[in-house]
């Protein structure tokens, strides 16, 4: 049996109707607010009474500058309503397994897994405290970032990778300036699928913090490239560089070969190799290594070419030897200017310069550039 009831004297019990009243006050102070009542314990009823309904909150008022005023209701499914702070050190569940600890100075740690059903912004988190275990899979879209948001400072190394990115969901606007570093991204993390058009700005990458070993193959269209694109990368592979219309400019092929398909033009000198050829039975000329060729002739030579391509313009240089009156047999077939071959220098030590156009498979027009050089 309980030691004190306190009872209602209503015959009957509506909605709000207080069934019980505890009253606190000072018993001999002066003056209009020390004389009231500063706290109160209510009970009170959710609903009207029956024989199956006696549902009661429990309501606790305090005062602070006048009557006491309602601050916190127990209701009778257990919830508990506060009109001001809950202080704690530890949030928990019924169970007892921490949910959120709080520091002093403000700071949450979220033991366990957390679901966020609204928007996440920059200011709520302090320092690091978003971790890659405490990012669902696909959870980052730009519904829950908010502008400027995504700021080094709010994630620790490593956290962001491309499962925890919903497609298309890192934009510009979601990005602080400098707010992608190095350290916060891991390899291959950011994928095509990942951003949308044009939100990756220069003004949202902290310097050399995108390195190609945290891009996977993500880079797909580019307007310009300056060397180096990406760092730490040394080369960039393509079969095929286009112009924005698709029309082809440069072709790579196997083995490094370039083509040019459209018109070029070089702002400036075009630089190519002098070959130096090994002397020989037979000297070949590989069209392929240079277009300038010398060889020293240590005696009687047949030349060949190899590798020629119809327009190409090609020099030949045959110096003598020490001993000099060195003769060669031509490749064919040439068509010298003036109508014969020219006669070598035979002098020790002295070169003759000599060049042709390739007009087709083993055809050529051939002509003294310079002698007794």
């Amino acid at each position: 049996m309980d030691s004190i009831i306190l009872q209602t004297g209503d015959n009957t019990v509506t909605d709000g109707d207080v069934i019980g009243r505890l009253g606190f006050a000072a018993s001999s102070e002066t003056g209009t607010n020390a004389r009231l009542v500063v706290a109160k314990i209510e009970a009170i009823a959710e609903e009207a009474f029956d024989a199956s309904n006696n549902a009661t909150e429990m309501v606790f008022s305090l005062s602070a500058d006048g009557a006491a005023a309602s601050k916190m209701i127990l209701t009778s499914a257990g919830d508990l309503n506060i009109g001001g702070e809950l202080q704690t050190t530890n949030i928990g569940y019924t169970d007892g397994d921490n949910a959120i600890v709080i520091a002093d100075g403000g700071s949450c740690t979220f033991p366990q897994d957390a679901t966020f059903s609204g928007s996440i912004v920059a200011g709520t988190w302090q320092g690091t405290a978003i971790a890659h275990d405490y990012i669902g899979l696909d959870a980052i879209d730009g519904t829950n970032i908010a502008d400027d948001a995504v700021d080094s400072e709010h994630y620790v190394d490593l956290s962001i990778d491309t499962a925890h990115i919903g497609n298309l969901q890192v934009t510009t606007g979601k990005i602080a300036n400098l707010a992608i570093e190095t350290g916060k991204i891991n390899n291959l993390a950011v994928e095509t699928g990942k951003i949308a058009n044009l939100a990756v700005t220069t003004g949202k990458i902290a310097d050399d913090a995108v390195t190609d070993a945290k891009l996977a193959h993500a880079i797909t269209v580019v307007t310009s490239l300056t060397a180096p694109l990406i760092e730490g990368t040394t080369s960039i592979q393509t079969p095929l560089i286009e112009y924005t219309d698709g029309d082809d400019a440069i072709a790579i092929a196997d083995g490094g070969g370039v083509t040019l398909s459209q018109a070029a033009t070089f702002s400036k000198a075009v630089k190519t190799p002098l070959k130096s050829n090994s002397d020989g039975a037979t000297v070949t000329f590989d069209l392929n290594e240079a277009n300038t060729h010398t060889v020293t002739l240590g005696d009687n030579r047949t030349l060949a070419i190899s590798n020629e391509t119809a327009g190409q313009k090609f020099i030949i240089n045959l110096v003598q030897d020490g001993t000099g009156s060195r003769t060669v047999t031509w490749f064919s077939t040439i068509k010298w200017a003036g109508g014969s071959a020219p006669t070598l220098t035979t002098t020790a030590n002295k070169a003759d310069s000599f060049g042709f156009l390739c007009t087709g498979t083993d055809a050529y027009y051939g002509f003294v550039i310079g002698q007794n050089i």
